[in-house]
């Protein structure tokens, strides 16, 4: 399964981020967005994440 795109634009938003709170800010959105891919890569291969 390939990255989706908003994964790259998360390593894009840290290394441009110019101050601690802005990187501070893109690491929270990033956190979330793997998150969202996480859970993805279990429905697709049907691994009930709930029992993690």
């Amino acid at each position: 399964m390939a990255l989706p795109e908003y994964l790259y634009q998360c390593d894009r938003d840290l290394f441009n981020a110019q101050k601690y709170s802005q990187a501070t800010e893109a690491l929270k959105a990033c956190e979330l967005d793997f998150q969202l891919f996480t859970e993805q890569v279990y429905q697709a291969e049907g691994i009930d994440s709930e029992s993690l």
